[in-house]
């Protein structure tokens, strides 16, 4: 939900507010991103948010643990129901 609120603030041209609002989604998808994949795209938004910012570190940073997130949900077997 927090996700979906920046970016209509960025919609708003109401910057900070969308900036503060994907930082605080991305802490929770940050906790959450093993246990809930969608969170992934959060994460990478607000990468591109921190590379804009100048934080390019941080950014690789971000993108390097989605990556291996994604990497070790591709080697889970899900059961189907049947």
């Amino acid at each position: 939900m927090l996700h979906s609120l920046s970016k209509a603030y960025s919609k708003l041209n109401r910057q900070s507010e969308s900036e503060a609002t994907l930082r605080e989604a991305a802490k929770i998808a940050h906790d959450n991103l093993s246990k809930d994949f969608d969170m992934a795209q959060i994460l990478e938004d607000y990468s591109r948010l921190l590379e804009r910012h100048g934080q390019k570190q941080e950014a690789a940073n971000l993108l390097a643990q989605i990556k291996l997130a994604r990497a070790t949900a591709d080697l889970v077997v899900r059961p189907h129901p049947q």
